[in-house]
Parts: C-alpha cells; sequence; structure tokens
C-alpha cells in the first residue's frame, strides 16, 4: 500500500515507449542533467501548459483513452529530443498506432515526483532521428531483454519503473503497467535496484537537511563476501524495521565508510545482532573509540581495512578499496576494478552540501579525493545522500563550484574581511541552524589558502 502523506509536488510527465515489432528504442540520459543524469530511459518529459492549451485533433490511430495533452506533450518531446516528428510519420503511414501503456508514480520519499503516463509507439520501421545533446548521450534500440541483460551485467543504470516495464514486454507485449512503491513509508524501509546487483537501502538517519536518510548498500557476488554498507539509523523504531528486513538477506561482514553519526549510528548494534564482523579504517575505528569508549566495539571482530584491499567480488572482478580523504579523513570508497560503478559516500552528494571542516576535514585532500575520482573516471557514481549519477558530470561541476568558493574566500581574505562578515557574503539566508559547518567550510577554505601560498613560497 502506497503512502497517503504527499509532501512535495506531482509533476505530470510522459513517455514514449518506441517500438518496431520487438525491438525498442532506449536513451542515455545526458550526465549534465539534473533529474537521473546518464540513466537509461525511454524518452518523454513533462506536461507543459501549452500542451494543455494546444487542440488539434489526434491521429486517428491513437487509442481513445489518450488524453489530448499527454499525445501533444509526447510528440513535442520527440521532435525536440530525437527530431521524430509523430505527425510526419502518421502520414507518411510509418506510425501504425498509439496506445496507452499504464503509469508509475515516485514514491513520497523522493523530493522531485512525478506521475509517468507511459504510451506505445508502434512504427512499421525506425523513422531517421538525432539526439538532442542537451538531453541525450546515445541512442539505443534493442530488445527487451537486451536492456535487461543489461541492466544485470552492471552496464546501465536504471528506475525501477523502466526494468518493470521492459519485464513486462519480455513477458506479455500486450500486458497493463501499473507502477507503484508498495511501501507503507513510515513503516518500512524503502530499497531498489538501480544498478544489477548493487540492493539500495534508505533508511533515516541523523544527518544534515535536506537529506533525512543515508544510502545503504548491499553488494558482492553470491559466492563472494556480501557486504552491507552503512546501514545506520536515526532511532530504535528505525533500526528494528531495518534489521527486520535485512535478516532475511545473507551478509557477510559491514563496511563503515567513516565515523560521521549518520553513517554509524547503532552500526554496532546491527553488527552485533546479525552477528557479523566490521570492515573500517585505523582512523574510523580510533576516533569512534575516542569519543564512545573501547567498549563501542564489544564482541565484533573488526578487520581494519586499507587502500587496495580487496574485499569482494562484483560480477566476477574485485572490488578495492579507496582511499578518499578530504570530508573525513578516514573516508573510504568501494569500485570494482572496470569502474562499472564507484561507492563514494559523503565525497559528493546530490541532497544537500557536503560539509569541509573541523580536525577531520582538508579543503585540499577533498580537491585532490574529487580529481582522482575524475581521473577514474567510473561510469555509475553512488553517493551516500540522493541518486546515483552516470559518470562523473556532477563531480566535476561539484569541483568547479568549490573552486569558485575558494576565489570568493580569497577575495574577501584580501579585503581583510572577517570570518562573520565572509559569511554574511558567502552564505547569506542560510538556516542559522548550519551556521557553524558553514563556518567550517570556510576555515578549511583559508587553511587550503595559507597552505597554498607557503608552497609557493
Amino acid at each position: 500500500m502506497t503512502s497517503k502523506n504527499h509532501n512535495s509536488k506531482i509533476l505530470q510527465v510522459v513517455t514514449g515507449v518506441l517500438r518496431v515489432e520487438d525491438e525498442f528504442l532506449g536513451v542515455i540520459r545526458s550526465p549534465e542533467l539534473k533529474v537521473f543524469p546518464g540513466y537509461f530511459a525511454f524518452p518523454g518529459g513533462k506536461v507543459d501548459e501549452v500542451d494543455r492549451l494546444n487542440e488539434e485533433a489526434l491521429p486517428t490511430c491513437v487509442e481513445q483513452k489518450i488524453s489530448k495533452h499527454l499525445f501533444h506533450t509526447l510528440a513535442r518531446e520527440l521532435e525536440e529530443e530525437l527530431k521524430i516528428v509523430l505527425a510526419k510519420e502518421y502520414e507518411c503511414g510509418n506510425l501504425q498506432s498509439v496506445l496507452y501503456r499504464g503509469y508509475s508514480i515516485t514514491p513520497d520519499f523522493h523530493v522531485q515526483r512525478f506521475h509517468n503516463h507511459y504510451l506505445e509507439i508502434n512504427l512499421k520501421k525506425w523513422p531517421e532521428m538525432f539526439g538532442d545533446e542537451g538531453e541525450i548521450d546515445s541512442i539505443k534500440i534493442g530488445r527487451a531483454n537486451d536492456f535487461l541483460l543489461e541492466f544485470e551485467r552492471g552496464e546501465i543504470l536504471t528506475v525501477p519503473p523502466t526494468r518493470q516495464l521492459l519485464e513486462l514486454y519480455e513477458k506479455d507485449s500486450s500486458g497493463y503497467f501499473n507502477y507503484q512503491f508498495d511501501y507503507q513509508f513510515n513503516q518500512e524501509i524503502p530499497w531498489f535496484e538501480v544498478l544489477g546487483g548493487i540492493t539500495l537501502y534508505m533508511p533515516k538517519t541523523n544527518t544534515f537537511p535536506p537529506a533525512n536518510r543515508t544510502n545503504s548498500f548491499l553488494l558482492g557476488d553470491q559466492d563472494s563476501l556480501r557486504l552491507l554498507v552503512d546501514p545506520a539509523t536515526r532511532d530504535e523504531a528505525e533500526f528494528e524495521r531495518f534489521y527486520a528486513l535485512l535478516k532475511k538477506e545473507k551478509i557477510g561482514a559491514i563496511f563503515l565508510t567513516h565515523h560521521h553519526p549518520d553513517h554509524h549510528e547503532r552500526v554496532p548494534e546491527m553488527a552485533r545482532k546479525l552477528k557479523l564482523p566490521l570492515y573500517l579504517s585505523g582512523d574510523t575505528q580510533s576516533r569512534l573509540e575516542a569519543k564512545f569508549g573501547v567498549s563501542y566495539f564489544n564482541d565484533i571482530e573488526l578487520h581494519p581495512i586499507a587502500e587496495g584491499d580487496v574485499l569482494t567480488r562484483y560480477q566476477g572482478e574485485s572490488v578495492r578499496v579507496y582511499h578518499v580523504p578530504g570530508h573525513d579523513e578516514g573516508q573510504m570508497a568501494l569500485a570494482p576494478d572496470s569502474m562499472k560503478w564507484f561507492l563514494a559516500s559523503d565525497l559528493i552528494q546530490t541532497v544537500g552540501t557536503v560539509v569541509i571542516g573541523g580536525d577531520e576535514g582538508d579543503m585540499s585532500k577533498y580537491f585532490d579525493s574529487l580529481e582522482r575520482v575524475i581521473k577514474l573516471n567510473p561510469k555509475v557514481v553512488f553517493p551516500s545522500h540522493g541518486i546515483a549519477m552516470g559518470g562523473t558530470s556532477q563531480i566535476r561541476k561539484t569541483l568547479r563550484h568549490r573552486k569558485e568558493r575558494e576565489e570568493q574566500v580569497r577575495k574577501l581574505y584580501q579585503d581583510n574581511r572577517s570570518l562573520e562578515e565572509m559569511y554574511a557574503a558567502i552564505y547569506p539566508g542560510l538556516d542559522a541552524g548550519l551556521k557553524r559547518y558553514a563556518m567550517a567550510t570556510i576555515e578549511a577554505h583559508l587553511k587550503k589558502l595559507r597552505a597554498d601560498n607557503e608552497k609557493i613560497g
């Protein structure tokens, strides 16, 4: 049963499932897009006011139950994204039918929600098409099972409704699609796959707003060590919900990326209850024991990890540990040798901003870690807060933004502005509760600038 607590506006969108016999047209979305960057999807887009006002008659091949504004939206989007003009395809006899295949609704825990209508566009042959560079990275044509196999091999990133629609077409090409996340969100932990072989859980944690959840992952081949990453929870009730879900899974160990509360809270309790060893960096262990005492890890088998360690396998390849300090000195990441994905922890996030500061933060190391991941060039990046991203485009944007922020700090420092004056100039209107984190970030920039000046001499 889907929760009735709708906290965000639901946008109406239309998706076009273009097919020629048993072949379908999919696209890889541009990695520059804010919404689902680098994902495999069917083409389409948001219903605009111009689509609602369009009273142009529909072609007779369009199923009668399809609303005009839905068809006009899809026609506009296909022309903009792929240069396919449905009216022209109909006039030349290539457009055979347009059928309503169903809908999906984004769940409540997403900041941006969509009511997505799926229209099947049946064509005699594939028309000439060109992908818009701002929207589409590449065009893919294949059978439903071809795309499903790519997903299972970890080669394409996609949202659950797209995958389930492909599964429906593989089983029943005339079936009706109705996809909603079957969760009671106040009572269950949301979980799903966006890349084959990696389960993403989203428990509520004590993290920084606007985020209120920390991504936890279960990964590793079935015949290898199954790693559960950062299974933190905000309170005992959420812990019990998560435990009830995890105890059904085959899990070999817990991997802790770093020592911040929204990653470690109740993790020792989870390790003890599931009888699992805990893998973590020496720095993370030291910081947690310094704060909570050595008894924090009582009755838990600890495994210290370091750069380059191989912990498990994914699709038969080694999954290695990467040291990515900056946000936290002991922060560790994971990635397979092929770089099909990179589990980046808090190196980057798509909800909110990464805080750099305090004794564990270092802006120079943060810049170096970002640049290192950019050079590694993983195909998919998993953050600890927000959705997975195709490619490193968002990391590049983050690095550019940080460099621009550094230049702001540099100029204000040269103008002899105080820390308070810098804060007022850089973060106008920021929630007062986040001030100390913003101040810590400014101080981290200043520390880096002073160190850079010393190197220059």
